[in-house]
């Protein structure tokens, strides 16, 4: 069982319905330009020559320098104007890959943020269910990327985990999503702790990958309601027992036929709906059994739900 013992008074700090800066478009424009409320704090090895008084630390390299060092806002977006881009350093001196390891912080100082990074405190009731990013992912040899979003109790114990491996290059934005898996523990949601890893657990870090991230969400609707104007439909609730409710719109209204798959991709059920003649439909999911599913139609919509 992982646990955190807190160090912050939650009745101090403003609840948050959602992620400071999560499409990364304020930047803070020093030392290159680093990206709000984003960072990894990291420290130089520095000593004092006790004869001159020179300062000595390690030479370090992130590649091009303009860029500054392990995430940087860059103007490469899926959408808006800014991407984060994360990537790898290099310690000449002691000649070994510095892992890029990105985390949120509840600082728009992130660089060097004080304290211990506990992460963003969220209300209880808040809706997280899904990770979900856009991404670019350019590696070298067989490096590997990858999120983690993972969501603690006001004991600080662990209640949820949502993770994402990134194995293949990905030379256009390319979307990712993984849904919060629960760890049996009980008790309010509390605070959340997002990170970006240039390094898995059975990977090791390699320099010159970078991997760019854009238009991450926590909660599926917020997500959904964004593209509700591109895609022409919009699935709620994303957590239900017996029905969901088809919305459109109302945009190329015509018949329509829907598939529901389960996590491994087979089709459980199928329904056509004449959405021309309403602006919502529902459909019965009562006879499924409790888990992850995906709705999709003919015209490339898909969406997620759970059934509870």
């Amino acid at each position: 069982m992982k646990k955190i013992y807190l160090l912050l008074f939650f009745t101090a700090v403003n609840m948050y319905a959602q992620i400071p800066n999560r499409d990364f478009e304020t930047g803070l424009g020093y030392g290159g330009e680093n990206v709000a409320s984003w960072g990894q704090p990291f420290s130089f090895a520095v000593s004092i020559n006790p004869e001159t008084g020179e300062t000595i630390q390690d030479e370090i390299t992130f590649g091009e320098q303009t860029l500054g060092m392990f995430c940087s806002a860059v103007p490469d977006p899926h959408s808006g104007e800014k991407a984060m881009l994360i990537r790898n350093g290099f310690n000449i001196t002691t000649n070994t890959v510095l892992s890029a390891h990105v985390s949120l912080f509840n600082s728009e100082m992130s660089d060097f943020p004080s304290g211990w990074n506990v992460g963003i405190p969220v209300a209880a009731d808040i809706d997280i269910q899904f990770l979900s990013f856009w991404y670019k992912f350019a590696p070298v040899g067989n490096d590997a990327a990858q999120a983690t979003l993972e969501l603690f109790n006001t004991e600080g114990e662990s209640i949820g985990t949502a993770k994402i491996r990134i194995l293949e290059p990905a030379s256009t934005y390319t979307y990712a999503t993984a849904p919060m898996v629960l760890s049996g523990i009980g008790g309010d949601p509390a605070f959340l702790r997002i990170d970006f890893a240039l390094e898995t657990e059975d990977t090791a870090a390699v320099f010159g990958s970078t991997l760019t991230i854009d238009d991450l969400a926590v909660n599926p609707s917020q997500l959904q309601t964004e593209n509700f104007a591109q895609t022409g439909f919009l699935v709620w609730p994303t957590l239900a027992s017996s029905e969901i409710n088809i919305l459109t719109n109302g945009n190329g209204l015509q018949a329509q036929n829907f598939k529901i798959a389960n996590i491994e991709g087979k089709i459980v059920a199928e329904k056509q709906l004449q959405i021309n003649s309403e602006r919502s439909q529902k459909i019965d999911i009562s006879a499924l059994a409790n888990g992850f599913y995906i709705l999709s139609n003919d015209d490339g919509f898909t969406a997620k739900f759970i059934k509870k």
